[in-house]
Order: structure tokens, then sequence, then C-alpha cells
């Protein structure tokens, strides 16, 4: 399973688990432990995370959550469906969703989209979020750029064909080591190295070109 470039093929035939209740005990702890659980959108999130038992929520260890964004089609605000993106209410429903993977206990990796660091009220909420082993921020990229980065080696969920390139920078490595660390960073320090960085900095030319165009598409949309 782990070799398939792509997670919509690991969902087919997962009815098997309910065959009986000794298979799913057997089962149950395998499915939830070894396999990445890839949301894109903040309602799937929270619905997901809501409906299953805290101990199934305890057994998760990978979660990838890359929200689907108008500046990743590439599509101009006015014309871009509301009903697609949650981007044009400014995202609100996402920050039920920080709170919900603090919920996670058993979490060894995630994945997140570098624009959750656009906002300083969303990164407050990530620092508290605790993951074992690796915290990885990553950027959704052009359509001219794919042929490039195919060629250079990945460890994405999606393997070459995620569409998504890594993103380093101070904000990302330092929400990385207070969510990896014994303790979370104190909230005036994150506040300060936010008063003291742009924007830029913190996420790139992706973030800032993400935030005009929720902005703009917030104002044609209102």
């Amino acid at each position: 399973m782990r070799s398939l470039p792509c997670l919509c093929g690991r969902r087919d035939n997962l009815a098997i688990l309910l065959a009986s209740k000794r298979f799913w005990n057997d089962a149950a702890p395998v499915f939830w432990t070894e396999n990445w659980f890839a949301f894109e959108e903040p309602s799937l999130l929270t619905g997901f995370l809501t409906a299953i038992r805290p101990q199934v929520r305890s057994w998760l260890r990978r979660i990838s959550f890359m929200p689907i964004h108008a500046y990743r089609h590439h599509e101009h605000p006015c014309t871009f469906p509301q009903w697609r993106d949650p981007i044009w209410n400014g995202w609100d429903n996402i920050k039920s969703c920080w709170n919900l993977l603090r919920l996670c206990e058993g979490l060894t990796e995630l994945e997140l989209d570098v624009v959750s660091l656009t906002c300083k009220e969303w990164a407050l909420a990530i620092r508290l979020i605790h993951v074992k082993k690796q915290v990885t921020f990553f950027f959704y990229l052009a359509p001219e750029d794919i042929g490039y980065v195919s060629r250079v080696p990945t460890n994405f969920v999606w393997g070459s064909h995620a569409r998504r390139k890594r993103f380093d920078s101070p904000t990302t490595a330092l929400l990385a080591s207070s969510m990896t660390g014994n303790r979370a960073i104190k909230r005036k320090a994150l506040v300060n190295h936010y008063y003291e960085s742009t924007l830029r900095q913190r996420c790139g030319d992706y973030g800032v070109e993400f935030t005009e165009k929720m902005i703009e598409g917030r104002r044609r949309n209102s």
C-alpha cells in the first residue's frame, strides 16, 4: 500500500474491516496507526475527528491537512464558487481544526499548508498541537513548476503527484520546534515574532498572494 502514488486506491475495500468484530479488533489498530489520513477541507477534518471515538483518535499517527483554496487553482476570486472554498469566510471553521488536532495525542507526523501561518491567531493555536516526530509545512506548486520539482527526491504523501513542495522559514522552524518539543513556545514570544517579521518572511510569496486573494475574494463576495 505504501507504494501507491495516490491515496485514492487505499480507500477501496475498507468495508472488509466490518466483516466481523474479531476481524475489526485485530485489524483496526493497524489501520489507524499505519495509514496517512489526508483532508482537503476543514469540515472534513472536523467531521472525521468528532465522529471517531477518543480511543481511535489516539491511534492516529499521521495526518495531512492541506485545504483547497482559490490560489491553488489560479482562479480569479470573483469566479471561484463560494461553496467550493471556505476561504471567503476567512476560514472561520478552521479554528476548530486546531483544537481537535490537539486531541490526537498519538500524532507522530503532521503536514500543514504554510497558509495556515498567514494568520497569527491560527499560529497561536497551532503551536499547542503536540507531534512526537515531525511537522512539515508545504505550499502548492504552480503548473509550470511541476516538471522541475518532480525530478527532486520527495517524501510526500502523494509522491511526485502531490503538486506540493516543502516550505522552510524561521516561522516554520519555530512552530515545528514548538510542536515537537517538550513545551510549546510562549504566546508572547510568538506574538513578538509575528510583530518583528513580515508576511513574506514567514510564508514567502505564496503566503502573500494567498492573503491578497483572500481579501479580494471576501470583498467581492460580501
